[in-house]
C-alpha cells in the first residue's frame, strides 16, 4: 500500500507574529545597512503603516510598540533612527537585496 504525504498547510499569523516578523524584518535591515558603512551611526528603517506597532503621528514622527523598542534598542548604543514608510513587499525585497 502506497502512502501519499500531500497536504495543503493555511498558515494563520497572529497578530503578535506578525509584530515579531516586522521587527525582525527591520533588525535585518539595520544589519544590512549598518554592514554598508560601519562609522555611519544613522540607520534608515522601513516600516509599514500598521498601528499599533508603526504609527505615524501628527507631528511626522514615527511611533508604535515596534518602533519604540527599536529606538530602546538601538539609541543607547549611539545610533540615530530615520524610519522609511514603504510597502512591506518592498521592504523585504531591500533587505534581500542588501539595500
Amino acid at each position: 500500500m502506497q502512502v501519499s504525504w500531500v497536504r495543503t498547510a493555511v498558515v494563520k499569523i497572529t497578530t503578535a507574529e506578525r509584530a515579531l516578523a516586522l521587527a525582525t524584518l527591520a533588525l535585518l535591515l539595520v544589519t544590512s545597512v549598518g554592514q554598508a558603512n560601519p562609522t555611519d551611526k544613522t540607520l534608515t528603517l522601513g516600516y509599514a503603516h500598521w498601528p499599533p506597532f508603526f504609527v505615524e503621528h501628527s507631528n511626522g514622527e514615527v511611533g508604535g510598540v515596534n518602533a519604540d523598542i527599536i529606538r530602546a534598542a538601538l539609541q543607547p548604543a549611539g545610533y540615530n533612527i530615520r524610519f522609511m514608510e514603504m510597502p512591506w513587499a518592498r521592504g523585504l525585497r531591500n533587505v534581500m537585496l542588501g539595500q
